[in-house]
C-alpha cells in the first residue's frame, strides 16, 4: 500500500506491504520490473529503464538485500535479517517514508499519469517464477 493516493511529485510517500514465501528461496534471484504508462483509451506504453527507474531487471537480488536503505524496515520470519537463502514465512514492510524528487530532463514525462507496475521474482538457476505482484498507481 502507498499513501497518499494519488502519489504527488515531488513529495513524500509512505509504503508498507506483506509477502509470504511458501517455501525457502535459495540461489541467485532476479527481480524483473515492468512499468507501463497509460497514454489514452486502453493504450499502455512501456517505460524504459533509465537510472534504475522504469522497466528494469535487478540481478543478484541476494547481494542487494543487505544494502537496502536503513529507512526500509522489514520484519523477517526468523528476525535474522534479509540474507539468502530466505526462509519460508511472512515478510512485512513496516511503514517506510520515501521522498520523491521532482522529475527533470528525460524523466519529466513520468511526473504525472496512470501507471501499471509488475514485479516478478525469478530463480536464475531454474528460470522459475517464484512470485509476481501487480500494482496500479496514479501520480499527480
Amino acid at each position: 500500500m502507498v499513501i497518499p493516493y494519488p502519489v504527488q511529485v515531488p513529495g513524500k510517500v509512505t509504503a508498507r506491504g506483506r509477502i509470504v514465501l511458501n517455501r525457502p528461496v535459495e540461489g541467485d534471484l532476479t527481480l524483473e520490473v515492468t512499468m507501463k504508462k497509460h497514454v489514452k483509451w486502453n493504450i499502455w506504453t512501456p517505460v524504459p529503464c533509465v537510472g534504475n527507474i522504469g522497466s528494469c531487471s535487478y540481478k543478484n537480488l541476494c547481494t542487494m538485500l543487505p544494502r537496502l536503505p536503513s529507512k526500509v524496515k522489514i520484519q523477517t520470519p526468523d528476525s535474522a535479517g534479509l540474507e539468502c537463502p530466505l526462509p519460508a514465512g511472512e515478510y512485512i514492510l513496516n511503514p517506510s517514508v520515501f521522498t520523491i524528487p521532482e522529475f527533470t530532463g528525460p524523466l519529466s514525462w513520468l511526473a504525472k499519469g496512470d501507471f501499471r507496475l509488475t514485479a516478478k521474482l525469478i530463480d536464475d538457476r531454474t528460470g522459475e517464477e517464484l512470485g509476481c505482484q501487480q500494482v496500479e498507481l496514479t501520480i499527480t
